[in-house]
């Protein structure tokens, strides 16, 4: 029997690469992109910009050319929230007045028009069956609560909103849609910033961040399960805030 088949956005490191070790162990065929190179690269690995159509047409082409058709799209690439810089400057402490408009368009075309553009081209790849599936990392952010990141707030929660749409279209049913609310996770693009850390830690129930293991076993949950569709799972420890 074919193995199943998982694509892997943002797989170079963090929840990507985490996801992509588990699914491996559980013996499925996994590709991952990225704009980055994994320090160890023990996957599939296809290179490229997912803003572009072009590098996600070449990514999907390659991943299917390999191991066949898709069984599930994990989509959790994105910049934006912390370490993320463009051209030098950060896109992060960035509210309303001050906003940078090019900052503004290029983490939303990485972060929500990538999303489209991999759904657009990855599902007709995919198998049209009720275990098949998306899933797409959003933020509990996107209720709000980061106001000098406007940029990333606004793509995931986006990202919420066309993942709920996602499920109930008739070009992807049935194929299920999930978006995966997640809180402070032990990634760079947290730990980077030991001030912002050391909150985030403080307003989790847990007293500290998830690990990215923990987010890949929510994600194993959601593929494996079929009664999991048109929602969203908020992956936090419990926070605060929320």
């Amino acid at each position: 029997m074919k193995k199943k088949h998982i694509l892997v956005t943002g797989g170079a490191g963090g929840i990507g690469l985490a996801t992509a070790d588990l699914f491996e162990r559980s013996e499925f065929s996994v590709t991952i992109t990225d704009v980055r190179t994994p320090i160890e690269q023990d996957h599939h690995l296809v290179k490229g910009d997912a803003s572009s159509e072009e590098d996600v047409q070449r990514i999907v082409k390659a991943a299917t050319d390999r191991f066949g058709p898709i069984d599930v799209l994990f989509i959790n690439h994105g910049i934006g929230a912390s370490a993320d810089f463009i051209e030098g400057r950060s896109v992060v402490c960035q509210g309303p007045l001050d906003v940078n408009l090019d900052d503004f368009r290029r983490v939303m075309s990485v972060n929500l028009e990538g999303a489209v553009l991999f759904v657009k081209h990855a599902v007709p790849h995919m198998v049209r069956s009720e275990v098949s599936c998306i899933i797409t990392s959003s933020s509990i952010w996107a209720y709000g609560k980061l106001p000098y990141a406007q940029a990333y707030t606004a793509s995931k929660g986006g990202l919420m909103a066309l993942s709920r749409s996602w499920a109930f279209h008739p070009d992807v049913r049935p194929i299920r849609s999930v978006a995966l609310t997640l809180g402070a996770i032990d990634t760079p693009m947290l730990t980077t910033n030991p001030n912002g850390y050391k909150e985030a830690c403080s307003e989790s129930l847990l007293g500290r961040s998830i690990t990215t293991e923990e987010v890949a076993s929510v994600v194993m949950l959601i593929a494996t399960n079929p009664a999991i569709n048109a929602t969203d799972i908020i992956v936090d420890g419990g926070n605060f805030n929320r």
